[in-house]
């Protein structure tokens, strides 16, 4: 009968180590082939997706207040035929075509019982609700969010962060943590 046993046990590993596989498999596609790392694009380098073109990288994020627009300083990179950078806050997308923007930021000074979002303004009128940390469970909170936008070639963009309930927060000050890029899309 123990031999019964030992059969049952080692079909039931091995079912269990190859649905481990099976999600580590997955995993490892999602990370390399569909997008799912969180690589931050480095200019010093080639730009390894081929299917975006960095023109614009910020690596400082500020904003305080209990509703404010997100400001981007420090710009690393730049091709002045896709984008100028408005007073700090506003993107004036050149070209004609899709962009992508990424920013990373922390938030520091939350209150648990609020929630905070982003939200994107295309020329003036809410495009999309951003990002979100909805009742964070301690005093900073990580954002990475994405918006894609199209141009016609004059289109502008910019982020506001807000508090539901008006308590005032900030992009903290420790910029290794803020970043922001923006990609224009390769349509070939």
């Amino acid at each position: 009968m123990a031999k019964g046993n030992n059969i049952g046990a080692v079909v039931i590993l091995a079912i269990l180590a190859l649905g481990g596989l099976g999600l580590s498999g997955y995993m490892f596609i999602e990370d390399r082939f569909l997008g799912g790392n969180e690589y931050v694009p480095d200019h010093d380098h080639e730009y390894e997706d081929k299917s975006y073109k960095l023109v614009g990288l910020w690596d400082s994020l500020s904003g305080t207040g209990d509703a404010f627009n997100i400001t981007f300083a420090s710009n690393k990179t730049a091709e002045n035929g896709y984008v100028t950078l408005t007073g700090g806050t506003t993107f004036d997308l050149t070209q004609q075509g899709w962009y992508k923007f990424t920013i990373v930021a922390i938030f520091i000074n939350l209150d648990p019982a609020d929630y905070y979002y982003t939200r994107s303004y295309r020329n003036g009128a809410i495009s999309e609700m951003a990002g979100y940390i909805h009742y964070p469970q301690s005093d900073g909170a990580y954002l990475n969010m994405e918006s894609y936008v199209y141009s016609e070639g004059n289109t502008s963009i910019y982020f506001t962060c807000a508090a539901a309930f008006g308590d005032s927060f900030s992009i903290t000050g420790n910029n290794y943590y803020n970043h922001a890029w923006l990609e224009y899309a390769v349509l070939d």
